[in-house]
C-alpha cells in the first residue's frame, strides 16, 4: 500500500472513531455535544505547532462556553477534543463561529456542534457564509476541491501564522 492510500485509510479510520465517540457521548449526556479538531491539510496532523494550536483552541472554547473538555484524543487523523454544554445549540454555534472568525488562530479551528440526532448545525443554518481559504479568501471547499494551492503552500502559511501568534504571546 502506498503512502497516499495509507494516509486516506487513517483519515477515514479517524472519522469513524470520531463518529463513534460522538455517538457514545450523545448517549451518555443530555447536553449538546461539541467536537473540536483542527483544519490542517496534508498527512502530518500531529506536530508540536499543531498541538500548541489545539491547546489554544481548547482553552478558548472552554473559556467562551464555561465548560471543560471531557476527552482528548490524538489519532493520526489529528487532535480531537470533546465537550458537552447545556446552552442552546444555536448560541453554542454562534460562539464557535466567533472563535473561528475572531481568534488569531481561529481559521484553523474546526468546531462541530451536534443536534441530538447527531447531525451538525452548519454555518448556513445561522445564515453565515461558508469558510474562506487560508491563502486567498475564496470559498475554502472550492479551493480544496480544485487544488488551487499546494499542500506545501498551505502548510507553510499555517505554520508561519502559528509561529507569529506564539511569538507574540512570549
Amino acid at each position: 500500500m502506498n503512502g497516499k492510500n495509507k494516509f486516506l485509510i487513517e483519515i477515514l479510520k479517524g472519522r469513524e472513531e470520531r463518529a463513534f465517540e460522538i455517538k457514545k457521548l450523545n448517549e451518555k449526556f443530555h447536553g449538546t455535544i461539541i467536537c473540536l479538531t483542527l483544519n490542517i491539510p496534508g498527512p502530518d496532523k500531529l506536530d508540536e505547532l499543531y498541538y500548541y494550536t489545539f491547546n489554544e483552541a481548547t482553552k478558548a472554547l472552554e473559556a467562551s462556553l464555561n465548560i471543560n473538555v471531557l476527552k482528548e484524543r490524538a489519532p493520526l487523523s489529528g487532535y480531537e477534543a470533546y465537550f458537552v454544554s447545556d446552552k442552546d445549540i444555536k448560541e453554542i454555534k454562534k460562539i464557535a463561529l466567533t472563535l473561528e472568525e475572531k481568534h488569531p488562530l481561529g481559521r484553523l479551528f474546526d468546531i462541530d456542534i451536534f443536534y441530538k440526532d447527531l447531525s451538525k448545525i452548519s454555518r448556513e443554518d445561522l445564515g453565515e457564509p461558508k469558510r474562506k481559504c487560508f491563502l486567498c479568501g475564496e470559498d475554502a471547499v472550492s479551493c480544496g476541491r480544485s487544488r488551487k494551492h499546494s499542500v506545501y503552500e498551505l502548510i507553510s502559511s499555517i505554520k508561519e501564522k502559528i509561529l507569529q501568534y506564539k511569538n507574540s504571546k512570549n
